[in-house]
C-alpha cells in the first residue's frame, strides 16, 4: 500500500489490529514498538530510555508484550509530532540541522510540546530557541508579524505559550489579537472562544479598550493629528515628512512604546510578561 506521496506502507498485524510500519523509524533490530494512530514505530529501548525518563517509566506501566514478544506501547500523541521528536533524538548521519526555522512555527510548537511532555529537555530548549527567531517576542516584537494576520494562529501561540511556560511570546500575541477586526469573526466561530484560559479572554477584551485609550493618549500630540497650518508648522521637517520614512519610523517607535506597556494593558504579572525580576 502506498500513501499520497507514493511511499509504500508495509502493513503489520498487532493484537488483531492492522498498523503500518513507520517509513523512517522502523528499525529491524529495535526492541520496543510504539503505536500511534495507524502507525507502528519500532525503535531501540536503550536509546529511548537514555533520552526520556518519562518514556522509560511507561514501559512498566502501559506496555504489553506482542509482536514476537517485543514491548508495545500505545501513545495518544500526534504522529507527525512524535516522528519529529524521533528525527531529532535518533542517531543519524544527516549534516543539516533537524531543528530549523524552515520547519515552520507550528511544527516547532508541536515538537516543543511533545518534547516537554516526555522530558526531553535539550530538544525542547533548542526548539524554543529556534522559535524565538521565528515568532514575534518581547525582545523582537516586529519579527514576522504576518504570522498573526490569522487570528487562529495568534490563539494557537497564546495557548502554547501558556502550556509551555514561554512568556516571551505572550505580549506581542495579545497585542495582535486585540488589534484584530473582530467584526469579521462572529461569536460562534470566533477564535477568541478557543483560548484555553478563560482569563485570557477577559484580558483581550479589557486590554483592547485600554489599548485604544493608550493609543489615543500617545497619538493626540503628534503633528499629523493637528490640522492645516499647525500641522505644517509642527512637522519636524516643515511638512516634508508627511507620508515619508520619518512617518513610518515614528509609527514603529510608537508601536515599540506600546509593546512596553502591554504587561499593564493586559494585566500580566512579571512571569507572564517575560520580565526578568532581577533586571
Amino acid at each position: 500500500m502506498a500513501d499520497e506521496l507514493g511511499i509504500t506502507r508495509v502493513p503489520i498485524t498487532i493484537r488483531d489490529n492492522t498498523y503500518y510500519q513507520h517509513p523512517t523509524h522502523w528499525y529491524p533490530d529495535g526492541n520496543i514498538v510504539y503505536l500511534i494512530e495507524d502507525t507502528a514505530i519500532k525503535v531501540h529501548q536503550s536509546i529511548m530510555g537514555r533520552r526520556s525518563t518519562s518514556l522509560r517509566e511507561m514501559w512498566d506501566v502501559t506496555s504489553e508484550p506482542a509482536l514476537g514478544g517485543f514491548v508495545t506501547i500505545p501513545l495518544e500523541d500526534s504522529l507527525s509530532e512524535f516522528s519529529f521528536l524521533l528525527d531529532v533524538i535518533m542517531p543519524h548521519t544527516c549534516a543539516s540541522p533537524r531543528i530549523s526555522p524552515e520547519r515552520g512555527w507550528s511544527t516547532l510548537i508541536g515538537l516543543i510540546q511533545v518534547a516537554q511532555k516526555y522530558n526531553v529537555d535539550d530538544v525542547a530548549t533548542r526548539a524554543v530557541q529556534v522559535l524565538d527567531d521565528v515568532l514575534p517576542t518581547v525582545q523582537n516584537p516586529d519579527r514576522n508579524t504576518s504570522v498573526y494576520d490569522d487570528p487562529d494562529a495568534v490563539v494557537q501561540v497564546i495557548n502554547f505559550a501558556r502550556r509551555s511556560r514561554s512568556p516571551q511570546f505572550l505580549r506581542p500575541a495579545f497585542y495582535a489579537l486585540a488589534t484584530q477586526e473582530w467584526t469579521n469573526y462572529p461569536h460562534p466561530s470566533s477564535p477568541l472562544i478557543r483560548l484555553s484560559d478563560q482569563e485570557d479572554l477577559m484580558r483581550v477584551q479589557q486590554g483592547r479598550m485600554r489599548l485604544q485609550s493608550a493609543v489615543i493618549e500617545m497619538a493626540i500630540g503628534r503633528w499629523e493629528n493637528c490640522n492645516g497650518y499647525r500641522a505644517y508648522k509642527t512637522c519636524p521637517q516643515g511638512g516634508a515628512c508627511w507620508g515619508g520614512d520619518e512617518f513610518a519610523a515614528e509609527n514603529k517607535r510608537m508601536r515599540v512604546e506600546l509593546i512596553d506597556k502591554l504587561a499593564t494593558i493586559f494585566s500580566l504579572d512579571d512571569d507572564e510578561a517575560g520580565i526578568d525580576r532581577a533586571a
